[in-house]
């Protein structure tokens, strides 16, 4: 072979060993050349290689990364490692080998080099993200084919029989583990054979409301998957994607065990295709009639149509049917005995949808009305429960049907429910008052509700049940009165302002353009000068008006719900969404474990905690289920030290309000408290009293009312009506010293001293004597009779407005939050400011 040949193939070995693919390509391309010119020339001498001068200049690239090395001498070798010395060979005196003519510079000199390296790193990269892609989607494509395949064939649809055997007694236990109740499921479950007794409305109502393209579609719905999964991933909003045959595909107990979510879903979507292709779409509609959960313990169509109206399926007309229709998605919220604002708002959604798809005649849906249905729980013959158990029992269904726990489910997981309940709690709240209001009326309507502050579980819920079915009034919203005065000052010191300030308390003033008064007899040392914690222990409540009025009534509304009140607690305005500044006396209802929350917040750091009733669901099929209690979090700021700081403070503000109420707890426990009562409209009479109070180891509130077939006038077994400083206050004594005995005495958490915290001396008397502008309690009154000091008159009651004392030329100036008794700030009339609307129809608070 020639040298030229023997050189060019030595050069495409060694690119080869040194370059992999690219330099034996590079060499064997050489190599050609080499033997292509030891043709030309025969035998002899070799040609002198030919400078790069004389080579064809255009042809080079200079920065081409596949350019052949024309040197010959760069890699010449004798094949036993011989090098010439030259200083040109990759190894050779060329010590950094990366560029041919610098050989004395460190091996990172030659930026091309760099570049190079860089552009191939690139281009090993983007193959590979090309390669992955390719591989992701053949498995897009791919792995939802098989997993439908193989679901296809491995997963059983369930029918009806299987979904109605499956009910198991549900356990439930007090936070001690000790057995409370033991509810068992229905023992009959009468079915409907045939779509025939079922009435042509209800039918059309509940396609309507569940899944309008029932009969067209293969079991599942493409765009309502496609819009529950955009819901899901956006979380911009709620959506459902499952058809009627989806939904009775979930009542399969194998849904609801520990798969995650996403492959429930897929178990849906195969079954339910599975299914579509097995059975006919009137036996699909006729088993989820039979099998769906109708709420009030209903399980079946049968069932529904007995709890609601007591009718047989076939007789169920139209306005009655959009009711069964419409519970369905929620059974308990969408009942119109719950909640008659959220059943009428499904209720019209089902009868548009029933008239966009056709199933009335034109016009008709403008005459139907919203029916009335039956008490929740005539229906039901069940009284294995106490009354307050089942009281206990209907919470903890609303609490954890709010988890995705319906009672359907709960009874075919055959579940153990662990409670917060104690027992003796419990059992000495009933007690309480049992013993208070032995003698009372049976219509006073008491409730009771303890919750622990630390962790929000209720301790002890009494209802006032008489009979199992009756209306759980712990659960019903109630009027606070001057008992919402607390949530006021936690505003107030989210914006600064301590409790050392002071403000006009005197009787009988107009803010925020409605008058107010105090109760009788009520009034501070200084009315004019009137401190929050004076007026906090005397309940005055033209202070507390004048303080939300200053700070901006929505803040008091977003305080209480900081602190624990429902964003479901409407606090303002129905009909035009404005806080009135009644909100400072307790206008707007409220639940009673909301209170307790709220007040549990004073003395737990300003934590706020979520009330609930279970701490463990276990299922004897699938295990715990997650619960997911919200952990506490600070309520009044961001800052968990600023939110304890406000919290203590306003606890600082009502310590002395138990004792001055006449009912301290034992041993001087420190407690924060405050009665509250909501005057009868226009009267002299009351409608509501509350006591509510706190300490670090238990927030327990009492709530009273009068209600014989509807509300009445509170009045007592002498005809007399009453306050929160009195019953109310009188079980919730007993009820906390009871419980609390033997238990350490705590104090409350140390005050944060915000604003203006020690009280703002008053000004110095006037020089010469002036008459009182509080009148004193009548001597001759019956103090049995009189008002205590947290109850309000009718605001309308006063026809004027104070005379002016403070402001103007010749008066010393306005304390913070007065000005000329209209609470404009101005002196001219009209409406508040921060938002505070006059009061344009008569309210009543105290």
């Amino acid at each position: 072979m020639a040298a030229g040949s023997g050189a060019a193939g030595a050069a495409g070995a060694a690119g080869a060993a040194a370059g992999g693919a690219a330099g034996a390509a590079a060499g064997g391309a050489a190599g050609a050349a080499g033997a292509a010119g030891g043709a030309a020339n025969g035998a002899g001498n070799p040609r002198e290689p030919q400078l790069l001068t004389h080579q064809e200049q255009g042809s080079y690239n200079y920065y081409a990364d596949d350019q052949l090395d024309d040197d010959p001498y760069d890699n010449y070798d004798d094949g036993r490692g011989y090098d010439d010395g030259r200083g040109d060979a990759r190894n050779g005196d060329d010590r950094d080998g990366d560029d041919r003519f610098d050989d004395f510079g460190p091996a990172d000199d030659d930026p091309d080099d760099e570049m190079s390296a860089r552009r191939s790193k690139r281009s090993v990269l983007w193959r590979r993200v090309r390669r992955t892609c390719y591989v992701g989607a053949a498995m897009a494509v791919l792995a939802p084919v098989v997993v439908f395949l193989y679901g296809y064939m491995a997963w059983a649809a369930p029918d009806e029989a299987q979904v109605m055997g499956m009910n198991r007694p549900i356990e439930l236990r007090y936070a001690n583990d000790e057995v409370m109740a033991r509810v068992e499921p229905p023992k009959s479950r009468e079915i409907v054979h045939s779509l025939n007794e079922v009435s042509e409305p209800l039918r059309n109502a509940t396609i309507s409301a569940e899944d309008a393209s029932f009969y067209d579609n293969p079991g599942f719905d493409f765009k309502g998957i496609a819009r529950s999964v955009y819901f899901l991933l956006t979380g911009s909003g709620v959506g459902g994607g499952s058809t009627i045959t989806q939904q009775f595909i979930k009542l399969d107990l194998e849904l609801n065990k520990k798969d995650p979510g996403y492959v429930r879903k897929v178990k849906e979507v195969v079954l339910a295709y599975k299914m579509t292709n097995q059975r006919s779409k009137d036996e699909i509609l006729l088993a989820y009639l039979n099998t769906a959960y109708y709420g009030r313990g209903a399980n079946g169509i049968t069932a529904a149509a007995k709890a609601y109206f007591n009718k047989k399926p076939s007789e169920i007309n139209e306005a009655e049917a959009a009711v069964l229709a419409g519970v369905v998605q929620r059974p308990r919220d969408n009942d119109p005995r719950v909640d008659l604002e959220q059943a009428t708002t499904r209720w019209k959604y089902v009868i548009g949808q029933m008239e966009e798809n056709n199933y009335l005649q034109p016009g008709q849906a403008d005459t139907l009305q919203m029916p009335e249905t039956q008490p929740r729980t005539d229906w039901q013959t069940d009284n294995r429960l106490t009354p307050e158990q089942d009281a206990i029992w209907q919470a903890i269904q609303k609490e954890l049907e709010s988890k995705g726990l319906e009672q359907s489910v709960l009874y075919r997981g055959g579940f153990t429910i662990k409670t917060t309940i104690d027992p003796d709690a419990q059992n000495k709240a009933e007690e309480a008052v049992r013993s208070v209001m032995a003698s009372q009326p049976p219509t006073l309507r008491t409730s009771l509700v303890a919750v622990d502050p630390e962790t929000g579980g209720v301790l002890a819920y009494y209802g006032s049940k008489l009979n199992k079915g009756d209306l759980d009034w712990a659960s019903t919203r109630q009027e606070p009165g001057s008992s919402f005065k607390p949530l006021v000052v936690a505003a107030g010191l989210q914006q600064g302002i301590g409790i050392g300030e002071y403000y006009d308390g005197s009787d009988n003033q107009v803010i925020a353009g409605t008058p107010f008064r105090n109760s009788e007899g009520v009034a501070c040392d200084v009315p004019t000068h009137c401190g929050i914690r004076e007026a906090m222990t005397k309940s005055v409540n033209t202070v507390f008006v004048h303080l939300a009025n200053k700070i901006g009534t929505p803040k008091v509304a977003d305080a209480a719900h900081a602190a624990g009140i429902g964003e479901s607690t409407k606090l303002a305005n129905i009909e035009n969404g404005v806080v009135e500044a009644g909100i400072a006396l307790g206008m707007y209802p409220v639940y009673p474990a909301d209170m307790a929350a709220a007040y549990g917040t004073f003395v737990n750091g300003g934590q706020r905690v979520e009330t609930h009733f279970v701490s463990e669901a276990i299922s004897s099929e699938s295990g715990a289920y997650n619960l997911e209690i919200e952990k506490p979090k600070p309520a009044y700021s961001t800052d968990a030290e600023e939110s304890s700081d406000i919290a203590a403070d306003v606890a600082e503000s009502m310590k002395n309000v138990a004792s001055n109420a006449k009912v301290p707890l034992n041993n001087n426990r420190p407690v924060a408290a405050k009665t509250g009562t909501h005057q009868w409209g226009a009267t002299d009479l009351n409608r509501n009293a509350w006591m509510i109070g706190a300490t670090p180891q238990i927030s327990t509130a009492v709530a009273m009312l009068n209600d014989d077939g509807g509300p009445k006038p509170l009045k007592d077994s002498s005809g007399k009506t009453f306050y929160g400083s009195k019953y109310p206050s009188q079980v919730w004594q007993k009820f906390m010293n009871s419980y609390l005995q033997g238990k350490k005495v705590e104090k409350l958490p140390a005050p944060g001293k915000i604003g203006q915290f020690e009280d703002t001396p008053p000004p110095p008397p006037p020089t010469s004597e002036a008459p009182s502008e509080s009148m004193p309690p009548s001597e001759s009154m019956d103090p049995s009779n009189s008002r205590d000091p947290d109850e309000s008159e009718d605001p309308t009651s006063s026809a004027g407005r104070p005379s002016r004392d403070c402001g103007g030329l010749f008066n010393p100036p306005c304390p913070p939050g007065q000005d000329n008794g209209d609470g404009d700030g101005d002196g001219d009339g009209g409406g508040g400011p921060n938002n505070v609307a006059p009061t344009d129809r008569p309210r009543y608070y105290g």
